[in-house]
């Protein structure tokens, strides 16, 4: 098997058998297809505020912002974040960074 083919591959989680490229997911992740139990699984990622989804460019400024002084609902205006994500952004990053 040559490389540019094993990049293209990853083992699925379930089954153990070698997934093929399918596509990309809506956030740009690469996508892959088991060809035995069918199943999709996105290429592995590291989230580094926990379950949150919200992109990391617009979790510093959030955090940046908050920091600073500002409002929670000026910072989901600025930042299109929701307010009760702004809530919990401080103790997502205080973990995060405990953490490593």
């Amino acid at each position: 098997m040559s490389d540019a083919k094993a990049s293209k591959t990853m083992s699925c989680p379930e089954c153990q058998a070698d997934c093929q490229r399918f596509g990309n997911h809506r956030n740009g992740l690469r996508r892959f297809r088991c060809p035995k139990c069918g199943k999709t699984y996105t290429e592995p990622h590291e989230k580094p505020l926990g379950s949150m989804t919200v992109p990391m460019d617009k979790a510093l400024l959030a955090l940046q912002l908050l920091i600073e002084g500002t409002s929670v609902r000026s910072t989901e205006r600025i930042t299109g974040i929701p307010s009760f994500v702004c809530w919990c952004l401080p103790a997502k990053s205080a973990r995060s960074s405990w953490a490593g």
